[in-house]
């Protein structure tokens, strides 16, 4: 076992007795290719920063070590860490002077090797003078210019010739392009004419001068070095193994020199090169290496279509540089929670599944997660000894650690909304998403043909839309739920210490943020994660003031999805609009519309191209009784007063999870005449004399609606309490569209009702859409919900005597559309059934109407 202070640091494994990344397996099979395939060979390591390529090298470099012998398969190996030497003006030069260092070493003796040739034994000054001519050979004079060093005189210049420039030491690679592009672009703001065109020609000379010397002295240093390695290396029975470490740290265009020198320089007989890499780092120097050619493509081009239209893709080029290819695989999840406990045996109780479930299969990740919850946990321990804090459960503190390594956007999510984490919580341990948007049902001959077609959502209330960006995340669904403990069971104060304490090791963002205005935005947000976290902010007198507010809100012509944003919040406020929430004002102050008795225009006409065949044909059927239609549809508050009242054996209790004052679904045709016969019961000696709360006639639903041939002056909107009589205040006078199509005319609007061009995506607080009133003040009658109706489902035209038996089997009529309806499917007269039984996104609105509750 390590001692307990290295458990802190980052070291690669030294020894195969530390290896528990199990990369035994591959260090062998490696060491094999590395002895017995043809040479040279270069072999790419590659995986992502931290994934354990370092590790497996050494392990690699150590087994050649322990099986070389003195003659047959000795390997003299070179290890090389490009980033030491990342400050290097040519980075491929100082791979190569540590692999000839090596072969210094190695032919001359480690004491020797620090001489003078002329200083060695005479048998070794030829071989000394050999590897010195390669060194030097590695530096070379070359005319070029040096731009802010010199002050040059171009016209002086321009007439002496080239010869005239600047002498100054130019590495090989990579040449001189930059140097010239620049001196011409500087001739440009001096020269002009035949000078500039005698510069030019120059400059394009010594172009060339320098491109040919270039290639001659490539040649030349490979014959010289193949020579070398041929007779002191492979004929000898030997291999130089370079391991070339830490690529990735390196600048893009640095990681390509030191490749393209491995391939022009060392690629001989008796070589063989491991390189470990992020293959991400040579796609950006590729991109780099030809950045001059994307300049010229730059403009309208997504950076993916550059990158495809490049002369050589990273693959192209390292197929053409690495002949074996390894691809270091992520930790398998057995492999991380025996790495997590050899690594950290003393970790409290539950956290080892934690950080193996969550933790991001990377060793070196692994390591730095777990060196953050032993300081954390550290620091949390003296806090709650000095009385800072509470004590923290180790097994939440390793659930955040997780969270603000690896998925550092949900981090800085949970700083603005922490109850987020509880609501994602709560998601996977329900076993399913967020309600997504339910799809519009397709076209249809009859009502019939939608029957039971709209599957059942999860148990949401609505439509999580922060919750949305994370859910699918399946390593974050697995931690959050090993458990016990739970974030849902704590405070989001308590749920704050956590966020706070695992701020402490990560850079927090310092944004200038206007409190208030971001509450509002929150509160408008429609986003029921912000919604929560902006009422949870508030302070009482703030709660107060904002639910006088928002109601005005929702009556205003503020965009469909704020007013409805207004309606969330105003449920978690607790709704003060009248009997909408029993729970702040009474249910016996629920609002009712007049709808006096007479004629009205039922269903569609048979010219109308909008009509399903069902609607057909347009009637006129005459309602020859008053009755007052609830304004709203039920609340599912209203619905769980009853539920509570009556200790109600519910069939799905979904329909009491959702916001207060939206309307309840998931409610039977059944439930729904039991919330009426209890209505019915309480307010017995509050109805008119002859009247009961029941479910709405599918004549009566559909002329509340539309709205009957007149209608009255003003809508006449009464309370229970305030006795249901329309009184002296009812003035009747032509209804100006009889047949029309929704509540408000002909033609549909997204700011008048809750239907999928709304873009709402869910359920909206009832009263939302205040513009989308009918002739008599009734709201929500086109969209947000399917409402139940008393009616069996039957052909037109319309016969109460043979549809209004409550006794009867059959489906029941459902009206009004729902919040995911195309605008055919919220029109007045559109039309549906569904069983007694079903429930889906169904709701209901009573009516105060004569009849029995029999």
């Amino acid at each position: 076992m390590e001692a307990e202070s290295a458990k802190w640091s980052d070291r690669e494994i030294g020894t195969p007795e530390a290896d528990r990344l199990n990369f035994r397996t591959y260090s062998e099979a490696l060491r094999r290719v590395v002895l017995e395939a043809d040479t040279p060979l270069t072999i790419g390591v590659f995986g992502p920063w931290g994934s354990g390529k370092s590790s497996l090298m050494r392990l690699v470099q150590q087994s050649l070590e322990e099986v070389g012998a003195p003659a047959q398969n000795e390997v003299w190996s070179v290890w090389f860490n490009a980033w030491r030497y990342d400050r290097e003006e040519a980075l491929w030069r100082a791979l190569i002077l540590q692999v000839l260092g090596v072969l210094r070493d190695k032919l001359l003796g480690k004491d020797d090797a620090k001489k003078a040739p002329d200083e060695l034994p005479q048998d070794k000054q030829d071989l000394g003078h050999h590897l010195e001519d390669l060194e030097t050979s590695l530096y070379r004079e070359v005319e070029r210019e040096e731009i802010g060093g010199v002050t040059i005189d171009w016209e002086k210049m321009v007439k002496g010739g080239v010869g005239s420039l600047t002498r100054l030491s130019l590495s090989m690679i990579p040449g001189v392009g930059g140097a010239l592009a620049k001196m011409a672009e500087k001739a440009q703001e001096k020269l002009s004419g035949d000078d500039l065109d005698t510069l030019f020609t120059a400059v394009q000379r010594e172009r060339r001068n320098v491109h040919r010397d270039h290639i001659r002295s490539v040649e030349k240093f490979q014959g010289e070095f193949q020579k070398l390695v041929e007779e002191h290396v492979e004929k000898e029975g030997r291999r130089l193994v370079a391991f070339v470490d830490d690529l990735d740290r390196c600048l893009p265009e640095k990681a390509i020199e030191v490749l393209e020198a491995i391939k022009l320089f060392l690629d001989v007989p008796g070589c063989v090169f491991l390189i470990a890499a992020d293959r991400k780092v040579i796609e950006r120097g590729i991109q780099v290496r030809y950045k001059s050619f994307l300049a010229g493509l730059r403009g309208e081009e997504s950076a993916e279509e550059l990158a495809r239209r490049l002369p050589i893709t990273g693959d192209d080029y390292l197929e053409k540089i690495v002949q074996l290819p390894f691809h270091l695989p992520p930790l398998r999840e057995g492999l991380v929670k025996k790495f997590i406990e050899e690594h950290e045996p003393q970790l409290p109780e539950g956290c080892a599944a934690i950080f193996s479930q969550g933790v991001e299969p990377n060793p070196r990740k692994v390591k730095r997660t777990l060196n953050i919850f032993r300081l954390l946990l550290l620091l949390a321990e003296q806090r709650a000894k000095e009385k800072e804090m509470e004590p923290v459960q180790p097994p939440l503190l390793a659930k955040m650690v997780i969270i603000q390594s690896r998925w550092r956007e949900l981090f800085t999510d949970l700083q603005d909304y922490p109850n987020l984490l509880q609501e994602l919580e709560k998601t996977w341990l329900e076993g399913g998403p967020p309600m997504p948007a339910l799809g519009t049902p397709g076209p249809r001959e009859s009502a019939s043909e939608e029957l039971n077609e709209v599957p059942k959502p999860p148990a949401v209330p609505v439509e999580l839309l922060l919750v949305n960006k994370y859910w699918r995340i399946r390593a974050l669904g697995r931690m959050l739920t090993v458990g016990p403990p739970w974030f849902g069971d704590l405070s989001l104060d308590q749920l704050r210490e956590y966020i706070y304490l695992a701020r402490s090791t990560t850079e927090a963002a310092q944004v200038e943020v206007d409190i208030d205005e971001r509450r509002r935005a929150d509160l408008m947000s429609n986003d029921p994660t912000r919604i929560r976290a902006a009422v949870a902010e508030l302070d009482e007198a703030e709660k107060e003031v904002y639910a006088k507010d928002l109601p005005g809100v929702m009556r205003s012509a503020r965009p469909p999805v704020e007013r409805a944003s207004a309606g969330s919040a105003l449920a978690l406020l607790g709704d003060p609009r009248p009997g909408i929430d029993p729970e702040v004002t009474s249910l016996e102050e629920m609002e009712f519309c007049y709808v006096p008795p007479g004629p009205f225009w039922m269903g569609s006409d048979d010219d109308d191209s909008m009509a399903y065949e069902d609607e057909k044909p347009l009637d006129e059927v005459n309602v020859a009784h008053g009755y007052w239609m609830a304004r709203y549809s039920v609340t599912v508050a209203q619905f769980r007063a009853f539920v509570k009242a009556t200790a109600y054996e519910l069939g799905d209790e979904d329909s009491l999870r959702g916001l207060a004052n939206h309307p309840v679904v998931w409610v039977s045709w059944r439930e729904a005449l039991d919330f009426c016969d209890w209505l019915t019961a309480g307010w017995r000696d509050l109805l008119p004399e002859g009247y009961v709360v029941t479910l709405p006639s599918e004549a009566e639903w559909e002329k509340a609606a539309r709205g009957g041939q007149e209608r009255p002056e003003q809508p006449i909107i009464r309370t229970i309490e305030e006795a249901l009589a329309p009184g002296r205040s009812l003035v009747s006078i032509p209804n100006p569209g009889p047949k029309g199509l929704y509540p408000w005319g002909n033609e549909p609007d997204h700011n008048r009702a809750n239907y999928d061009d709304t873009g709402i995506g869910t359920t909206s607080g009832v009263g939302c859409f205040p513009a989308g009133a009918s002739p008599y003040g009734c709201l929500d009658m086109a969209g947000n919900v399917w409402e139940w109706c008393s009616t069996l489902y039957a052909d037109y035209p319309y016969d109460p005597d043979e549809c209004e038996d409550l006794d009867a089997d059959g489906p029941r009529v459902v009206r009004g559309g729902a919040f995911y309806g195309a605008p055919r499917s919220v029109r007045c007269a559109v039309r549906s059934r569904y069983a007694p039984g079903y429930r889906v996104v169904i709701g209901f609105r009573v009516v105060v109407s004569p009849g029995s509750p029999e």
